[in-house]
């Protein structure tokens, strides 16, 4: 005994149909040998569920053959190894088991970390005779077709071989949608993407792609001689210029042949990446595409289109970050590693002022600071994509420090002059960014006057102290003001 394999899986539903019939080998006998074999059921459903094998109501993959034989009319008793059955035809659709809890006919497995037993499968079985018979099991397989188990006896006095024969039947052959689509699946070739055309990574922008045809108990449809199944692009975002190729026909749409279930094609892709999406259709209603679609069975292919192959994922280097000081330049370049090279880089909310990132990752410019006002640490969000459209994500640290930058303020609080005397006062201001421009807002004496450089200049005839208001204004538009007082005070006398 051979046994075909361990754990027979076993995936669609099964038919029984039986035929008895009996033969034998030349010879003579003085009491002939007879053998005969049935089974118990005669219709099983295709194992689409790929269930074991099993004994009871709770099998419907599994039927029992029972083998007997008769010498001279009586029951052939006691004898060993008397019946040799074989699964002579079908073998896709099927097994043969014992199911006798003998451990000769079970192998030991794990399965969830326990030690269980599972029956084997064969093709070949040999049973003893007991009381003129023994059973045996045939356990349908995920294929359609008719299975022919044949059981032998021989009679040792003269060697003559007696038969018997019958025919299991899995699938129901001749039910009306037999054979007709009901599921369409695909298989890309590995590894299941396309480069786009004239990428410089040597991706290759053109795969083979197969397509499924199944009924409904997942058969293979039967071949035609019309096309049976249709194909076209239907969009994606790397759809522009792609092209599907099979025998002479080319283009966005294309009909072909399936033998034996299954039809292949090419799919060449453009210059864009993204992604194409197939759409693959066949015909329930009669197997053919060619004379109008009537009842669709379809599915949709959605292929990627890179530039190149990532060996590690795409990131920005750690522990990065950028120092400037208020009015220096700086430039600085950000580091990314891995991914498709080359990257583009972009900056997800405000850089400091004065401040850019490049496509190309320098940081770059001069920071300045708003009345001197903003020194600080700021949290940017930058971003980088490579080459395939990834995009890797982090916070840039950017401290700005203020150096010689400092508020804008007026230096001078209190002028003396002397009245009657001729004068010219330069007010001065510290920070901001220059040049600055003066105005006095009130407060000024009579016969004095305020140039926008800053210059007060006149005379004034009447002593007193006088609450002088100025402003001051620099570049960026930042304005300060500040009370300055005036003393004006008598002649010195000789």
């Amino acid at each position: 005994m051979k046994a075909l394999g361990i754990a027979f899986s076993l995936s669609l539903a099964a038919l029984v149909a039986g035929c008895g019939g009996g033969g034998g080998s030349p010879g003579n006998t003085e009491l002939e040998y007879k053998i005969t074999l049935r089974a118990d059921t005669k219709a099983l459903p295709v194992n689409i569920a790929n269930a074991g094998p099993q004994i009871g109501t709770s099998a419907p993959y599994t039927t029992v053959l029972h083998v007997g034989a008769t010498e001279g009319g009586k029951p052939i008793v006691g004898t060993k190894e008397a019946f040799a059955c074989n699964l002579e035809a079908g073998l896709r659709t099927g097994a043969l088991y014992y199911l006798d809890g003998d451990s000769e006919h079970e192998t030991e497995v794990q399965v969830g970390g326990q030690t269980v037993k599972i029956p084997n499968a064969y093709r070949s079985v040999v049973l003893d005779s007991n009381s003129g018979g023994n059973s045996f099991h045939f356990h349908a397989g995920d294929t359609r077709g008719t299975a022919r188990i044949t059981c032998s006896i021989t009679n040792p006095r003269d060697n003559q071989v007696t038969s018997a024969s019958v025919d299991i039947v899995v699938g129901d052959a001749i039910a009306p949608a037999a054979g007709m689509p009901a599921s369409v699946n695909f298989q890309a070739q590995a590894p299941r993407y396309l480069g786009s055309r004239n990428n410089p990574n040597s991706v290759l922008n053109s795969i083979s792609v197969q397509a499924m045809v199944r009924d409904e108990v997942g058969q293979w449809v039967g071949d035609t001689t019309s096309p049976n199944l249709q194909v076209y692009i239907h969009g994606g975002s790397a759809s522009a210029g792609a092209r599907l190729m099979h025998d002479r026909q080319t283009g966005t749409v294309i009909m072909t042949n399936t033998r034996n279930g299954v039809a292949n094609f090419s799919l060449s892709s453009g210059v864009e990446r993204g992604v194409i999406t197939l759409v693959m259709v066949a015909d329930r209603a009669d197997n053919n595409v060619a004379n109008g679609i009537q009842d669709p069975i379809s599915q949709r292919l959605t292929i990627p289109v890179v530039n190149g192959i990532a060996l590690k994922p795409l990131a920005i280097a750690p522990d990065q970050s950028v120092t400037a000081t208020c009015n220096q330049a700086v430039s600085m370049a950000l580091v990314a590693t891995d991914g498709v090279p080359p990257y583009t880089w972009s900056v997800a909310g405000t850089m400091p002022a004065g401040l850019a990132l490049s496509s190309d990752g320098l940081v770059t410019g001069v920071p300045t600071l708003q009345n001197g006002a903003g020194a600080g640490t700021y949290q940017v969000v930058v971003n980088v994509t490579d080459y395939n459209g990834t995009t890797a994500s982090t916070n840039l640290s950017v401290t700005v420090e203020a150096g010689d930058c400092k508020p804008l303020a007026i230096g001078d609080s209190s002028i003396a002059v002397t009245k009657g005397t001729h004068f010219a006062f330069a007010f001065s201001a510290t920070g901001g960014k220059p040049p600055y421009t003066w105005k006095a807002l009130a407060g000024m004496p009579s016969g004095l006057t305020l140039s926008d450089a800053g210059i007060l200049s006149g005379s004034v005839s009447t002593v007193g102290s006088y609450k002088m208001v100025v402003e001051v204004t620099d570049k960026d538009g930042i304005k300060v003001v500040a009370n300055v007082t005036i003393e004006v005070t008598e002649p010195e006398t000789p």
